[in-house]
């Protein structure tokens, strides 16, 4: 897979994973298309991925998205935060947002679960990426505590770029600055006094379009 959108002397290929493994993660979305397949940038430290790229680079590929032409794309940074708690044995995600375009506070509950996910080299020693496919369902307001105890609380800072394919968003690419703690209150405070983790992340908006054109490979 190549990322041609890059202007600058960045160029970006998945060059080895098991192709086996990856026709798994695709069955998932095809045998439920409502999953949600994404990729992210990091790097595997210990046998473990790490997420976030280093500044210079998520400042060059913003550069980038930014200065390309043919895609959708965000001129300024939406502030979401995101409180993970358990409720009832399961973990849960409340996302809170702010659009300035509609002037009111949004939020939204889910339970997400990982499905399964694959580590892919890339040809830039800087970098690798992993594949993932999970579910998401929503809960509704009427089913959530009147008060929850955080265990992890982030805060982003992110533009969204949305690559088309016959004026249809296919993919969409997130960029963030994030900041997480174990609470509100603290992870505003690191907002102001410490250095975001720079993440970058590829998600696939438009399933039924994927699926009717490319295989499982």
């Amino acid at each position: 897979t190549d990322y041609n959108i890059f202007k600058s002397n960045l160029k970006l290929r998945i060059v080895r994973y098991k192709m086996e493994d990856y026709a798994k993660i695709i069955n998932y979305v095809r045998n439920n298309p409502k999953n949600e397949l994404e990729l992210r940038f990091g790097k595997k430290v210990d046998n473990k991925f790490v997420s976030g790229v280093k500044h210079d680079m998520f400042e060059e590929i913003h550069d980038d998205l930014m200065g390309t032409t043919g895609i959708v794309k965000s001129e300024y940074w939406k502030e979401t935060m995101d409180v993970f708690f358990d409720h009832h044995g399961k973990e849960m995600r409340t996302r809170v947002s702010y659009p300035s375009e509609k002037m009111f506070i949004e939020k939204e509950t889910i339970i997400k679960k990982k499905l399964s996910s694959i580590l892919a080299k890339c040809d830039c020693e800087e970098l690798d990426f992993r594949i993932s496919v999970s579910s998401e369902e929503s809960v509704k307001n009427e089913d959530l505590p009147p008060i929850v105890e955080p265990k992890y609380v982030r805060l982003k800072h992110s533009k969204s770029f949305f690559l088309l394919k016959n004026n249809e968003n296919v993919w969409r690419i997130d960029i963030s600055k994030c900041w997480s703690s174990n609470s509100r209150t603290s992870v505003e405070e690191k907002q102001h006094t410490e250095t975001p983790k720079y993440e970058i992340e590829c998600e696939l908006v438009d399933t039924h379009t994927y699926l009717k054109t490319h295989d499982n490979c």
